[in-house]
């Protein structure tokens, strides 16, 4: 039917997006350990030390480097997302499968979230700008790698990009169960790895 034909056209528009976006992986690496790696340039330079001794809490300054490191990459990502799918098939892409969408949209949280967390932790314990950087690409990386070469293995179902990939492919052949784990596991860790940091900056932290 023709409902069912502008269903699957739509479907995938939004998987090839999808694509694109975990296609980025290595760029959003590069991403987020430049852009985590300017708070370990203020923390060696001294000039977080000035930030803290302002009437500013740790918790304030916290949330307000989570903002601009985190969200500003994931702005434009999602922004640029949703006007190409717009702008290739309309706004009856986004009613035909609003669900497909929103996974969509949680897929590309999950994967951003990680590496985000990924350097953010890497940034606080290094405190150096290069060894930041450095030490986030590598690992990020080496993760990569070494998950791509574990064919089969179950942990590659559950760290990104690998578990996402996975999760995509199932989710286009219309699969009627879904390796949510895939989502979910990663998701889960990411946010706690973020609440980790946030702990030991406001707590621990000695600039």
């Amino acid at each position: 039917s023709l409902q069912g034909l502008l269903r699957e056209v739509a479907g995938s528009l939004i998987v090839r997006g999808l694509i694109s976006i975990l296609g980025s992986y290595t760029f959003i690496s590069f991403i987020y350990a430049a852009l985590t790696s300017s708070i370990a340039r203020d923390i060696s330079t001294g000039y977080m030390r000035f930030l803290l001794s302002q009437p500013f809490r740790r918790s304030e300054v916290f949330v307000a480097k989570l903002i601009v490191s985190f969200l500003t990459p994931l702005i434009v990502y999602f922004s640029v997302y949703s006007i190409s799918i717009v702008a290739v098939g309309g706004l009856i892409v986004v009613f035909m499968n609003l669900l497909n969408l929103v996974i969509g949209y949680v897929i590309v949280l999950t994967l951003f979230l990680y590496v985000f967390s990924i350097c953010l932790c890497i940034t606080l314990i290094t405190k150096e700008s290069i060894t930041s950087l450095i030490s986030s690409l590598l690992f990020l990386y080496g993760v990569e790698y070494t998950v791509r070469m574990m064919k089969n293995h179950p942990v590659q179902y559950f760290i990104p990009s690998m578990c996402l990939w996975n999760f995509l492919v199932r989710m286009h052949c219309a699969e009627s169960t879904l390796p949510w784990l895939s989502v979910i596991v990663p998701l889960v860790l990411s946010i706690a790895l973020i609440a980790i940091c946030y702990i030991y900056f406001t707590k621990r932290l000695e600039v």
